[in-house]
Order: structure tokens, then C-alpha cells, then sequence
């Protein structure tokens, strides 16, 4: 097979290769009765597919509904305080949480807490000297976002 006078790569291995087989393309469309007997035969096929795969979605469902909700503020304050963290300050207002981050660095000498009050962003700056700085920011459906500063001694 040529293109625009150049011989193609699959004809080049055909020639190189003469134990592969080139795909035979059919000159015309034939139908068959076994193709009419296995087209009837599908709705039993389906419903085995429908039977197994039912099931499946349903547990996915269920299994993201059950990860899918963020845990509250004091429930994430409390885990890292079981971890050994102390609160510091909490800036912005508090509320319901749709999702949270963490922002903390063993490296840098300060860390930036920011966070959005009535779409305004407002940042504050900690210092690593002595401590070991965490931001919790929590993120509240309308944009608002509240921080939560907490320390470890290093």
C-alpha cells in the first residue's frame, strides 16, 4: 500500500515479514444466519451483565457516600492534637467545612496562615524559631475561609 507514492511501514513489514499475515478487509458486507442467531441472543447476555454489574454500582455508590463527607473542624483540630500539637489562634470566622488543607514546612523559617472573610483575604506570618507551625485552612461553601494555627516544639 502506497501514500502519496511512499510505501506505508505495514506494507515495508509485510515485505520484511512474510510470516505475519495481513488483516484480509472485506470486499463486501455479508450477512449471515449465525449473525442474525447471535443477535438474538444478547438480551441473555445483557441481563447476566446486568445481574453482575447492579451490584457493583451499588457498593460504589454507598462506599463514596460513606467517604465522601468531610469531617468537621474540631474533629481535625482534635486529631492533630492527639498528635501532640497545641492550638495557637484561629482567624476568620468558623462554620460548616466543605473541605480542609494543611500547610506545614520543617524547613522554612516562617509560615504564612491565610484566609477569606466576605471574599477579603487577610494573611498573618509565624515564625519557626522554637516551634514547629501548622495551618489548618477550612474552606466554607461561599468562599469563606476560616485558618486554625496550631505549634509543636521541635
Amino acid at each position: 500500500m502506497r501514500v502519496f507514492g511512499i510505501p506505508t511501514i505495514a506494507s515495508l513489514a509485510y515485505r520484511l515479514h512474510p510470516h505475519l499475515k495481513k488483516p484480509q478487509t472485506p470486499k463486501r458486507c455479508k450477512f449471515s444466519t449465525d449473525y442474525f442467531l447471535t443477535v438474538l441472543s444478547m438480551p441473555g447476555v445483557f441481563e447476566q451483565q446486568r445481574l453482575i454489574i447492579i451490584p457493583k454500582i451499588l457498593a460504589s455508590v454507598a462506599f463514596c457516600l460513606l467517604l465522601g463527607c468531610a469531617p468537621s473542624a474540631p474533629e481535625v483540630v482534635k486529631d492533630w492534637q492527639d498528635q501532640g500539637w497545641s492550638l495557637v489562634d484561629v482567624h476568620g470566622s468558623e462554620g460548616p467545612v466543605e473541605r480542609y488543607a494543611k500547610l506545614m514546612s520543617k524547613k522554612t523559617q516562617a509560615v504564612e496562615a491565610s484566609w477569606v472573610e466576605n471574599g477579603k483575604r487577610c494573611t498573618k506570618v509565624y515564625s519557626q524559631t522554637n516551634h514547629f507551625i501548622l495551618v489548618l485552612r477550612f474552606f466554607k461553601k461561599k468562599g469563606d475561609q476560616f485558618a486554625v494555627v496550631m505549634k509543636k516544639r521541635k
